[in-house]
């Protein structure tokens, strides 16, 4: 898997506590599931 650029992480770890996702730096299947509830894809 691709490393993201340090400013997506950062994005994505805020997206994580947010919503109450477990902060992994990492785009993975409980942050998709999240994102997709969120933003509805």
């Amino acid at each position: 898997m691709a490393e993201l650029p340090e400013a997506a992480v950062h994005a994505l770890v805020e997206f994580q506590r947010d919503h109450g996702v477990e902060e992994t730096c990492k785009l993975d299947t409980a942050t998709v599931a999240k994102l997709r509830e969120a933003y509805g894809h």
